[in-house]
């Protein structure tokens, strides 16, 4: 039997449940699930102009079948998954309160062990260089997309080196695996799916520096200003609650949200881009709950990932994903609803200039892949 033993740290809070979803429990199918993502992330990468979209999408499947299992088919790989807990985060104590908006609970912080065992050195190594992706670029557990579970190995720092050292290992690791080499050529299209080609997949290691990775006056928090400011960066607006004149900023579609409240589809909503579905509140129209999704899928995830860090010196910084793909299948629109009430439809699908505004006016140095 084949052994790789990974030991992480929580950096920031990692919220993961069980079947007793008040209970925070770190769980090996919730890893192997990510596992499974970033697998098919890179496989999709290798693939990208070497073959078309959905021979891709078939050899995908059944490598990852392969490798991790399926239903009829025994995993090549197993995991097994073990955590020291040091304590208990509340949500409330993270300070990010936009960034953790739907969560709720504590979160663990604590020290992680992931083993991956195998009785062939072929699919360990694989597997292994798999890991080492989705343990440098992403999290564990809910909202990891906004940086929430950020981990990493003990006693490794991130740094841009380290960064492009796995990238590079794991696709040659996982070229090897699908007899392809990545395509670099110009032609290669925007991808259906998540694909972490270095056309369209960007780091950016952010330039701000904090002893304390979360809470008040944390790079946690910085973000969450950040990110806050730059979505809802329209023009200001006031509205008197319970006696009290308030002022407070809305997003650029505010108003054109507005309209397609009330029956227009010739609205633009670029800022959707970052993600489904995206909700919307009137006060002074009495609305709540007005949602922004996609006529057929509800949901999109946000293109823009950002994690927690921590380099060398022992300060911690931002880390700033954007894996840039087809925001929704060619030919649907947008919807916006209030419950089972469709108030518009056939609104046009956002593009991604306001997500690479972001990433790039993000302050920070991008890392070259």
């Amino acid at each position: 039997m084949y052994e790789a033993v990974f030991e992480l740290e929580t950096v920031t809070p990692l919220f993961m449940r069980g079947a007793d979803q008040g209970k925070a429990e770190f769980r090996s199918a919730s890893v192997k699930g990510v596992l499974r993502w970033w697998f098919r992330a890179l496989a999709h990468a290798v693939l990208l102009g070497n073959v078309d979209e959905n021979e891709a999408i078939s050899m995908i499947k059944d490598r990852e079948s392969e490798l991790f299992g399926s239903t009829g088919r025994k995993s090549k790989v197993l995991v097994r998954v073990s955590f020291r807990e040091e304590k208990k985060v509340d949500v409330r104590e993270l300070g990010a309160r936009y960034l953790s908006f739907g969560l709720s609970g504590k979160g663990l912080v604590g020290t992680a062990k992931v083993e991956l065992l195998s009785h062939e050195r072929r699919y360990l190594e694989i597997a292994r260089e798999v890991s080492e992706v989705a343990f440098a670029f992403g999290g564990l557990g809910a909202r990891t997309t906004r940086g929430m579970g950020s981990i990493q190995l003990l006693g490794e720092y991130v740094t841009s080196s380290y960064l492009q050292n796995v990238y590079k290992s794991a696709l040659d690791v996982i070229g090897g695996y699908l007899g392809y080499g990545l395509n670099r050529t110009p032609n290669v299209e925007l991808p259906e799916f998540p694909a972490l080609h270095p056309k369209f997949f960007r780091v950016k290691l952010g330039s701000m520096l904090y002893t304390t990775p979360y809470g008040r006056f944390s790079v946690l928090s910085d973000i969450d200003r950040k990110f806050h400011k730059f979505r809802h960066s329209g023009p200001k607006h006031e509205r008197f609650v319970k006696g009290k004149l308030i002022s407070y900023w809305v997003t650029e579609q505010y108003d054109d949200v507005k309209r397609a409240y009330r029956g227009s589809s010739d609205v633009e909503l670029p800022y959707s881009a970052f993600g489904l579905p995206h909700q919307y509140n009137f006060f002074s129209l009495g609305v709540k709950g007005l949602m922004i999704e996609g006529e057929v899928h509800e949901r999109r995830a946000s293109p823009i990932r950002f994690k927690v860090v921590r380099g060398s010196d022992g300060k911690h910084r931002p880390m700033v994903v954007y894996l840039k793909h087809r925001f929704l299948p060619e030919g649907e629109n947008l919807k916006v609803r209030i419950k089972r009430d469709i108030r518009a439809r056939g609104i046009p699908q956002p593009g991604y200039r306001d997500v690479e505004r972001f990433f790039n006016e993000f302050p920070g140095r991008e890392v070259e892949l």
